[in-house]
Order: C-alpha cells, then structure tokens, then sequence
C-alpha cells in the first residue's frame, strides 16, 4: 500500500507549485475524479490497509503488525484521520462503520452519526437556518453531537483486542511530532469556502498555516 501512497506523494510535491489563493479549476477536475490517478497495485496474503493517507495507513499496519485485528487497525486509521485529515475526517463528527465478525459470524452495522443537542429540541427550525443542512454562523446549534470516539470505543471493546490507548498512539504521535501535508489537504486549504472559515478560528490557523498564512503541499504541520 506504501507505493501507492508514495504515488499520491509525487502528485502533492507537482501540486504545490504556483498555486494561487484559490483552487484552479483543473486541480478541482483533478482532485474530484480520482480515476484520474495513476495507481501502482500491491498485493499481499498478511492482510491490507487501505485509506486516504499514507499516516493513517501506516497506523493501521502497526497494529497489525504488532498482533492486533482488523477493528484495531481500523481504529487507529480513523483517529490517525482526524490528524493528519481533519478537514476529511476527525473527532468532532461522526461515522457509520460497515463490518464482519467472524466469531460471530454476522455483518453488522453501527451507526455513529451526531445526534442534534439537547437544546435544540423537535419544535421550530433554530435561528439562523439557510436551508438543508445550514445554520448562520458558529454555535451550539449548527453542530450535532460527535459519535465517533463512542464508535471507536465500542469497536475496540466488543472485537477489538486493543486498548484505546494502544490505537490512538500513532495519532498521538502524529500529533506531537508532525506531519507531512496531504495532497488533498493541499487543494482544500485552497478553496475559498474553507478560506472564508479559517478566519473563524486563531488556534486553527496556529496549528495548520505557515505564519504567512500559507497552506501547501510541502508544509509540515506540527
């Protein structure tokens, strides 16, 4: 899986040259139809990590590796994801799992979706509403309740045979050391629905931005 994940590296270095303040339309064709990635096959009989970023993947692959299953490797791929990913995937949503137990032989399905808070109750459409799936500004209101870390949690005690702690370690990791920005994430730093946002939040463009306020694909986020 690392060769093809070193593919999408070579695509993020050639993408992070004369880019402009917005997404050109030909790396928005490029990055909405990913048919048109090139991509090496990888084959293997010791099991296989497949997602979005090769940090993730290789998160998956160490708890493989280190004796865990495929519901620990999928753990620590998702909260891998919502560092190295966060404008894809990350603790603040939620997520529905498709999966196979093979002890008990069923396809299960678990769904961790938000759920609206408390607050905002089943009567009038809250203030601010813009349509399907919009609410005006920042709040309490606009969000829903994030189920992911619960669907992680009870993925990792009902299959798994790892601690939460054991799978958020490469996250962790990830986290405190660095890491290199994604293709995908390049391209969507760019875009200017999420530049108009970033301006919502001082500690997130501290963490994500160069000082000049710069996102490319050669930045280390730490």
């Amino acid at each position: 899986m690392e060769s093809e994940q070193d593919s999408m590296k070579t695509l993020s270095g050639a993408a992070g040259k004369g880019s402009g303040s917005s997404m050109s339309e030909a790396k928005k064709q490029q990055y909405m139809w990913p048919s048109r990635w090139s991509k090496p096959s990888a084959h293997g009989d010791c099991g296989a990590v497949s997602c979005n970023n090769i940090y993730a993947t290789r998160a998956g692959l160490e708890m493989l590796r280190a004796g865990g299953n495929a519901f620990d490797a999928a753990v620590a791929v998702s909260l891998t994801l919502s560092v190295v990913e966060p404008h894809h995937s990350g603790i603040g949503g939620g997520c529905f799992s498709l999966l196979y137990s093979q002890r008990d032989q069923k396809v299960l399905a678990l769904d961790a979706r938000g759920v609206a808070p408390a607050k905002a109750g089943g009567g009038p459409v809250p203030q601010g509403w813009r349509g399907p799936g919009r609410v005006e500004g920042p709040g309490g209101q606009s969000v829903a309740i994030p189920g992911l870390l619960r669907a992680m949690e009870t993925l990792l005690r009902e299959y798994g045979t790892m601690t939460l702690a054991q799978a958020a370690a490469p996250a962790i990791r990830c986290a405190r050391e660095g890491f290199g920005t994604s293709y995908t994430g390049e391209l969507t730093m760019e875009d200017d629905s999420v530049r108009r946002k970033l301006d919502l939040s001082p500690q997130f463009r501290r963490l994500y931005l160069k000082p000049d306020g710069a996102a490319t694909a050669s930045v280390r986020s730490r």
